[in-house]
């Protein structure tokens, strides 16, 4: 956690992680968001959420304390949390959109150009394969 924390400091870059339980899952075990502040870095477990059909989606934390969301500049920013994040199904029909998002790309990921690995990020923030990392 510390070089990804890390990492999203020197970079000056915020960034969801998508962690999957095995490497042929197709739906993710959990989320996590890693975002700068003015002093450090914030680390929270998150859902995505679908607030409206039409609106883009937004990650709330998983006791709903808590929504961040893309502003039209395109920078991440925290808000108050929607009463539409309550919704019964707000957060399966997220899960339907990232589906169909991942079907459309998947022509471009088979390709071959992209692999997906199972790598750690090193405490300069460095990724490796999991298999080179130290203890």
């Amino acid at each position: 956690m510390e070089g990804i924390a890390r990492k999203a400091s020197d970079d000056r870059q915020d960034a969801v992680f998508v962690v999957y339980n095995t490497n042929t899952d197709t739906r993710p075990a959990w989320y996590f968001l890693v975002f700068r502040m003015l002093d450090s870095i914030g680390m929270v477990r998150v859902e995505p959420v679908c607030v409206g059909a039409e609106k883009a989606l937004v990650l709330v934390t998983v006791d709903r304390s808590r929504q961040f969301a893309i502003d039209r500049r395109g920078i991440l920013r925290e808000m108050t949390v929607a009463k539409a994040t309550q919704r019964s199904g707000a957060l399966a029909r997220a899960e339907r959109r990232i589906a169909a998002a991942a079907e459309a790309l998947a022509p471009v990921l088979e390709t071959g150009a992209w692999k997906a690995d199972t790598f750690a990020f090193q405490a300069d923030g460095t990724a490796v394969p999991v298999d080179t990392t130290a203890a």
